[in-house]
């Protein structure tokens, strides 16, 4: 770099500033790009979404009728229990079955869009390397780096209906009929409960993909940005360094040539005096 004469540098300097700012500026645009992609991730799963209900609720709903069967000698409050009980583990053996393959789409349709982004990302950073070179004969070193959604899922099932303090159970009202229509009246409470708890535990897992996507492509964003200011700093400091040797080369110069000037006009001294003796002997 100290063949590059001290004015050119400082202009490569100011170039290579504008050209952060612009870099900067496309990182940005880029970011807007993967903020789009999530956008449509979320809307695909939106869509499908009622699908995933209504698969979940018919199978659960047929699960809890069939088990009603085994359970309709009990009494009421039996009933009531048992089916409560069966419900949590019919919609949670069905979400187990669908969960895997939901996170799956996602991560893949996550995994793809982040591609992407790194794939515009090391463009811009090649672009980097590229004029750091040509303006300054500085090689970048730097690895690149992919990932999914790394943020672990804080997912938990939520299924019930908690009855509060001043609420009477319904159940309680069954007594006043005979068996068999508190039963259907019982297991119809199930029933309806079904597409409510299917419902909620739906949009349990959106926001939790949603909030482990968030963090995942933060940390991922983070680790870039702190890559991209190490290739920054890197630059500026060997610039730095190579215009402090400028100038101390400058300045060492300097001295040695004001040097090498009195020590000639000592020895010019001494020729003028040794003339002058060989003169005087003649």
């Amino acid at each position: 770099m100290k063949q590059i004469p001290l004015e050119r540098l400082e202009s490569n300097i100011k170039s290579f500033e504008n050209f952060i700012k612009e870099v900067e500026k496309s990182k940005k645009e880029i970011s807007l790009l993967f903020q789009g992609d999530m956008k449509n991730i979320l809307q695909n799963f939106d869509k499908k979404m009622e699908e995933y209900k209504q698969f979940i609720s018919i199978r659960v709903s047929e699960k809890i009728k069939e088990y009603y069967h085994s359970i309709r000698d009990f009494s009421r409050i039996n009933q009531k229990k048992e089916l409560e009980k069966y419900l949590e583990r019919a919609i949670i053996e069905e979400f187990e079955k669908l969960k895997g393959h939901i996170e799956r789409d996602i991560e893949e349709q996550y995994s793809k869009a982040l591609s992407n982004y790194l794939l515009r990302l090391n463009a811009v950073i090649d672009e980097v390397k590229t004029v750091a070179n040509e303006l300054f004969g500085i090689n970048l070193e730097y690895f690149r780096s992919v990932g999914g959604i790394t943020a672990e899922s804080k997912f938990t099932y939520k299924i019930g209906y908690d009855v509060g303090a001043l609420e009477i159970d319904p159940v309680y009202f069954t007594y006043f009929l005979p068996k068999k229509f508190a039963g259907k009246i019982i297991l119809k409470r199930i029933l309806d409960r079904v597409d409510i708890d299917v419902d909620r535990n739906i949009g349990r897992i959106r926001y939790d993909l949603l909030t482990r996507i968030e963090e995942s492509f933060s940390e991922f964003e983070k680790d870039m940005n702190f890559k991209l200011q190490t290739m920054y700093d890197t630059v500026k400091e060997l610039l730095a360094k190579s215009i402090k040797d400028y100038k101390f080369d400058r300045d060492s110069f300097e001295r040695e040539k004001a040097c090498y000037q009195t020590l000639l006009k000592d020895i010019e001294k001494i020729r003028e005096e040794l003339e002058h003796v060989l003169n005087m002997l003649k």
